[in-house]
Parts: C-alpha cells; sequence; structure tokens
C-alpha cells in the first residue's frame, strides 16, 4: 500500500514469484530481476508497467521479435 492507493494483481506468475516487486524508480538496482507486464509493442521494444507509477522500458534485439510477445504478458527483465 502506497500512501492512499492498494495495488492489486491476479496475475499468478506475479503472485507466486520469488522475485520482490520493483514499486518505486528509487529502488532499481543495475543488474536487478523485474517482472512486469506488457503494454505496449513496437518493433524497437516493449513498455513494461510494474508497481504503482513504475514503467520501463525493455528493447528488442533482433533474435527476439516483437511477436514473440503479447499485451497483458509477464516477462521477467534486469534493469
Amino acid at each position: 500500500m502506497q500512501g492512499n492507493k492498494v495495488q492489486l494483481t491476479l496475475k499468478p506468475l506475479l503472485l507466486a514469484s520469488d522475485i520482490p516487486p520493483l514499486c518505486r524508480f528509487e529502488d532499481a538496482q543495475p543488474g536487478m530481476l523485474c517482472e512486469g507486464v506488457v503494454v505496449l509493442i513496437v518493433k524497437t521494444g516493449l513498455l513494461l508497467t510494474f508497481y504503482g507509477d513504475v514503467q520501463g522500458w525493455l528493447e528488442l534485439n533482433r533474435a527476439v521479435g516483437k511477436d514473440e510477445y503479447y499485451i497483458g504478458q509477464v516477462v521477467c527483465s534486469s534493469t
């Protein structure tokens, strides 16, 4: 709970995860693993949302194209 906000999820992968949730930008550390949900897909990358107002950009390389992902998918990435 942050202030007067409550963040809820029913995504089984997030509920069962051992990876701590990323709730604030200040908590991110280089190389830290984070799990986020895909909210936008373009040919150059994915926009991921984490908890609270935290969002991040995941660049796609040529080996893994945008067709491998879908909106709402939980993905693990490192900072």
